[in-house]
C-alpha cells in the first residue's frame, strides 16, 4: 500500500498567508524563491496573492510550474534531477530564466 491511495483532508488549520517555520533560513538561503511564495504586500502597500510553485514530470523531463497569481501568468523551468531544486529554483528566478506565459482564466487580476 502506498503513502497516496488514500484522500486527504484539505481543511485549512489557520492564516497561512506566506509563513512557515522554516522561511527565516531559508530566505538566507534562497531570497527571491522565499520571495515569490510568501510576499503578501507589494512596496506601494497593495495586496499581493502568494505565487505558488509544483514540482511535476512531463514528457521524460522533470519540471517546475510557477504560478504568479499576482501577475496573472505561470512559467516553466526544467530541471537537472530532485537534489538541489531550491537551488534551482532561486537560480532560474533570479536569473530570469523561467519561461513565462499569460494564464488563461486572467488570473488574480480579473478576480478583483
Amino acid at each position: 500500500m502506498g503513502m497516496f491511495d488514500r484522500r486527504r483532508s484539505c481543511e485549512a488549520d489557520g492564516d497561512h498567508r506566506g509563513d512557515y517555520p522554516g522561511k527565516v533560513g531559508d530566505e538566507r538561503l534562497y531570497p527571491t524563491l522565499v520571495e515569490f511564495l510568501t510576499l503578501s504586500k507589494f512596496a506601494d502597500g497593495g495586496e499581493r496573492e502568494l505565487g505558488t510553485v509544483r514540482l511535476l514530470s512531463e514528457g521524460g523531463r522533470l519540471k517546475a510550474c510557477f504560478n504568479d497569481n499576482a501577475e496573472s501568468r505561470y512559467g516553466f523551468v526544467s530541471l537537472d534531477s530532485l537534489e538541489g531544486v531550491p537551488e534551482q529554483l532561486e537560480h532560474a528566478l533570479e536569473h530570469q530564466r523561467v519561461d513565462w506565459r499569460p494564464s488563461r482564466d486572467g488570473g488574480a487580476s480579473k478576480r478583483r
